[in-house]
């Protein structure tokens, strides 16, 4: 099985976030804790591109994200702040979900 993980998936948030961003590097742990998995199952997911995307959004809306252009009650809606780090954790996830898919049809 591969897994796909990296660090950048652990958005710093501000103090009492409702989010429990932490959680995903505690499931990276509890898995490799548990011996079922080792560090060489998880591979670094590709940031998924604009033309990735595209599929699912607007690219307009891809476009203000990347350059933080985002209206604040979008930023609402999505319930984390702006950064460069929220962008490439956003494109990592959705890498990552492409990823994993084209893993599981091979």
């Amino acid at each position: 099985m591969r897994l796909f993980y990296t660090d950048v998936f652990v958005l710093p948030l501000p103090t009492g976030h409702r989010f429990p961003m932490e959680k995903y590097a505690l499931l990276r742990e509890s898995l490799l804790a548990s011996g079922a998995f080792s560090q060489t199952d998880f591979h670094l997911p590709h940031a998924a591109t604009d033309q990735e995307l595209g599929r699912a959004h607007d690219p307009a809306y891809i476009r203000a994200v990347t350059l933080g252009q985002l209206p604040e009650k979008t930023l609402k809606a999505i319930g984390f702040p702006w950064s460069p780090g929220m962008v490439e954790r956003s494109r990592r996830s959705a890498g990552a979900t492409i990823a994993a898919c084209r893993a599981a049809i091979a």
